[in-house]
């Protein structure tokens, strides 16, 4: 079950749709089980969003995504502006804050009640990190090296785990 794609897109919104039938169809063609397959393009495609929101307009985005027997990594870089160290410090502050709280599903709920008691015009929820650590049960993790921002989400495999169960019953 290994394999590994990587590509470039624009930062463009109408890059979503083709990266979403690209990801899930190399998905597909792994033995991830389809409920994985629908989880990891969510989580890429929350890591691609958020790059074109943040990021540097027309700057490429490079993707990777690495499955191994044990995990499935997927990595997003992108170029940033300096107009966007507030956003870079709200990650941090969010990454801080999902690390800090041992059960990924109490840290969506509790954004979600967050989000219910801010204005509606606060457009920045964060709810798409929060998502990927709950439904994609995904470390995340950042590095900033001059104006390239690298967001990554690290998931051990269900697959990989009833192996390891199993072998443990046995």
């Amino acid at each position: 079950m290994k394999g590994e794609l990587t590509f470039n897109v624009t930062s463009n919104w109408s890059e979503i749709d083709h990266i979403n039938i690209r990801t899930r169809d190399f998905l597909s063609d792994t033995s991830l089980s389809k409920g994985e397959v629908d989880t990891f393009t969510m989580v890429i495609t929350e890591l691609m969003e958020n790059a074109i929101k943040y990021g540097q307009d027309d700057a490429y985005i490079e993707v990777a995504v690495t499955i191994t027997g044990t995990d499935i990594q997927i990595r997003v870089d992108n170029q940033i502006d300096h107009n966007q160290i507030p956003s870079l410090k709200r990650l941090d502050h969010t990454l801080q804050w999902i690390r800090g709280i041992h059960d990924p599903y109490q840290a969506f709920l509790e954004r979600i009640r967050q989000i219910a008691r801010e204005p509606l015009s606060d457009s920045k929820s964060c709810l798409g990190l929060v998502r990927i650590a709950y439904e994609g049960r995904a470390i995340i993790d950042f590095i900033l090296e001059e104006n390239r921002l690298s967001v990554s989400a690290i998931a051990i495999l269900n697959s990989s785990k009833k192996t390891a169960e199993t072998s443990e019953d046995a």
